[in-house]
């Protein structure tokens, strides 16, 4: 019996595909990881230990922070209770030992430097602020009373703002802030029972987070006019300028310029790195600091937004670090009153972004002469109530003791993962930042 071979079996040959080329972990990490927006990267840091210290590493939060920086900002909006806003209720049972939190705020100020905010709580006699990084949820009040007034001296710290500043020769933040050295406080019976205070000078402190408390610095030459907010600078290893009274200059906006009545007639740059002081002249013609005049900084360069008209606007760019020069970079005419303009931030294209009264948010392209509103921050603002807990709740009506109406104060904001906390700055007593800024409530307005 003959056998049959069986047909030879066809081999398939099985070709592996192409090995997926893997990404480095390092540039996985700074230029993907890195662009990821901060309320991702919260949730990463839980995903592991290798990611969570990728996170926290400090080369990764300066590469982040980069990023941001070149993304348009986001707007910050703070809710101020509006002029006349007690509730009658609460002002029946407050006193002079236990005011009510929406009568004991007078003034509420913002300054801010790479996504940390500065906010700063007046009540008239003291002022109480708390350093916020938004981004990542974080809060720290700093020191109120001052140490630094020295003998037969008490510090009246009236400094309605605390301006904050990036100190590139030791990459650390700072705090600044003025007081005056008081000798003496009466009330003037002649003159309807005016506080009077005398004093001896305006000293100046600096608290740099980490270090733990206020330190002296020289004096302020002049008198700081804090109705007009400080601006920080990264140009020239880091500076923050402050609006001063020089009383040998004199009025220099002539006798039909209402508006330099009183006002600042200079400006005062404070290195943070030298922590010395040196006068910044204002913009040619420009006799004062008026007010319906606003000093910024866009990208990091000094601004000053100048009011030409009743309806026009000129916005001064100063020159670079050790030149005190000004040049006229945008005129922006919107054929109606406005109050005051604010620069909020400027692209690559030289598109400048900035708030109108605090109410809205225009966009002026120069090169194709545009200039278009793009935001009503009362109708598109995210509200946002901050939880002295740590934990927030979207989409929440503002606190009961704030009005509805209640003024915005506009501020431009980068993402950052900088952490307020590992610093060893005094933990506020928490129940006293409370009291103080109970009535401040942020949302968020995003241009990206």
């Amino acid at each position: 019996m003959t056998t049959i071979p069986g047909r030879p079996r066809k081999r398939h040959r099985i070709t592996p595909p192409p090995a997926i080329p893997t990404i480095p972990d390092d540039l996985l990490v700074s230029e993907i990881v890195a662009r990821l927006p901060a309320a991702y990267l919260l949730r990463i840091r839980s995903v592991c230990r290798s990611w969570r210290a990728a996170v926290k590493d400090p080369a990764f939060i300066r590469r982040h922070l980069e990023l941001s920086r070149a993304r348009p900002p986001a707007i910050l909006a703070i809710s101020l209770p509006a002029a006349g806003d007690d509730d009658p209720e609460e002002e029946k049972e407050a006193t002079a030992a236990t005011p009510s939190p929406a009568r004991a705020v007078v003034t509420v100020r913002a300054a801010h430097c790479d996504g940390l905010l500065a906010v700063t709580a007046s009540t008239g006699v003291t002022a109480h602020t708390t350093v916020w990084n938004p981004a990542i949820m974080e809060f720290v009040a700093v020191p109120t009373a001052s140490p630094n007034a020295g003998a037969g001296h008490f510090a009246m710290v009236t400094s309605v703002v605390t301006a904050i500043g990036f100190d590139s020769s030791t990459n650390g933040y700072v705090l600044s802030r003025f007081f005056y050295r008081v000798t003496r406080v009466f009330r003037d019976e002649t003159r309807a029972d005016t506080l009077v205070v005398e004093h001896d000078g305006v000293g100046h402190e600096v608290l740099r987070l980490g270090s733990g408390g206020w330190r002296l610095t020289e004096d302020a030459p002049f008198s700081i006019d804090d109705t007009v907010p400080p601006v920080s600078c990264a140009r020239g290893g880091g500076a923050i300028y402050w609006a001063a009274m020089d009383p040998s200059s004199g009025d220099a906006g002539g006798e039909d310029d209402d508006d330099c009545d009183g006002d600042a007639n200079v400006l005062l740059r404070f290195s943070l790195r030298d922590e010395t002081f040196a006068v910044f002249p204002l913009p040619p013609g420009a006799g004062c600091v008026g007010r319906r005049d606003r000093v910024a900084e866009l990208g990091g360069e000094l601004c000053l937004a100048r009011a030409a008209a009743p309806t026009a606007f000129d916005v001064w760019v100063a020159a670079s670090a050790g030149r005190m020069e000004w040049s006229l970079r945008w005129h922006v005419d919107f054929y109606r009153p406005v109050g005051f303009v604010a620069p909020l931030a400027v692209d690559a294209g030289g598109v400048l972004l900035m708030s109108v009264d605090d109410e809205d948010v225009y966009r002026y392209d120069k090169q194709n002469r545009v200039l278009e509103k793009v935001a009503d921050v009362q109708e598109v603002s995210r509200h946002v109530r901050w939880n002295w807990n740590g934990s927030r709740g979207e989409d929440d009506v503002v606190s009961s003791s704030c009005s509805t109406d209640a003024v915005q104060l506009l501020v431009p904001c980068v993402e950052s993962l900088v952490s307020i906390c590992s610093c060893s700055v005094t933990r506020a007593r928490r129940d006293e930042a409370t009291q103080h800024v109970s009535c401040v409530s942020p949302s968020v307005v995003n241009f990206s």
